[in-house]
């Protein structure tokens, strides 16, 4: 008897979940931003009432888009969050990563600006709480043959090595590249590093007739170009 009833209190928001995902299929835009957060976290954390967390995260968060950005610190600090909710999140964001990058690989979408560079990275890199450089190597006609992590390194540099670049675009057939890192500081301005290196690429690429086409740093929010904010490649 007290374990039926142990199981009817610890258990007591099942049927709220069957309630709101009965909702969802009837009518998805009917459910409330936590809500919807609700349900989601319910597959991550399946034997949690996860209500208190929806409102947290939106609380602290303001919304859906600053809960992806989140870095896995700040999203752990919410009580009742662990590393369940981070990898389940984590492979949305991974999800979301691919699904832009096949629109160039397998659709006709082309890259043609840095804002394109970024919303194919925001989700990857803009929460990475580590330097990471990544390449994007492209045909001529601007759409993506392969994208390829460089090296990853600590909160504030991350080894490059042009050798490794060279090769990548030799052994792809690719006619142009763009580099690719992120700030883990949220603040995208380019650091005498990142000029010196960007500078020396393009010395690099000009003697080989290879195509530097950019290097954009990935902020929390926001971006940096070296050929549209200074022109230099």
């Amino acid at each position: 008897m007290l374990s039926g009833l142990n199981s009817m209190v610890n258990g007591h928001y099942l049927g709220h979940r069957q309630r709101l995902k009965a909702k969802l299929a009837q009518n998805v835009q009917g459910l409330l931003d936590y809500e919807l957060l609700e349900v989601l976290l319910g597959y991550a954390l399946p034997r949690k009432d996860t209500k208190p967390m929806a409102k947290a995260l939106l609380g602290k968060f303001k919304n859906f888009k600053n809960i992806l950005l989140a870095s896995k610190q700040d999203l752990l600090s919410v009580p009742g969050l662990g590393e369940g909710f981070y990898l389940f999140l984590l492979t949305i964001k991974e999800l979301l990563f691919r699904a832009e990058q096949q629109k160039f690989v397998q659709g006709d979408d082309t890259i043609t600006s840095p804002e394109d560079v970024f919303n194919l990275f925001k989700f990857k890199l803009s929460a990475q709480d580590k330097e990471e450089f990544w390449i994007v190597l492209l045909n001529t006609k601007n759409k993506i043959i392969k994208i390829k992590k460089l090296a990853q390194g600590t909160v504030d540099s991350a080894p490059v090595y042009f050798r490794e670049i060279l090769e990548g675009i030799f052994e792809s057939g690719a006619k142009s590249f763009i580099l690719i890192h992120n700030h883990p500081s949220g603040d995208p301005e380019p650091s005498a590093g990142d000029k010196i290196i960007t500078e020396k690429m393009q010395q690099i690429c000009t003697h080989l007739e290879i195509n530097f086409l950019d290097h954009v740093i990935i902020g929390k929010d926001n971006f940096f170009s070296f050929k549209q904010e200074l022109n230099c490649i």
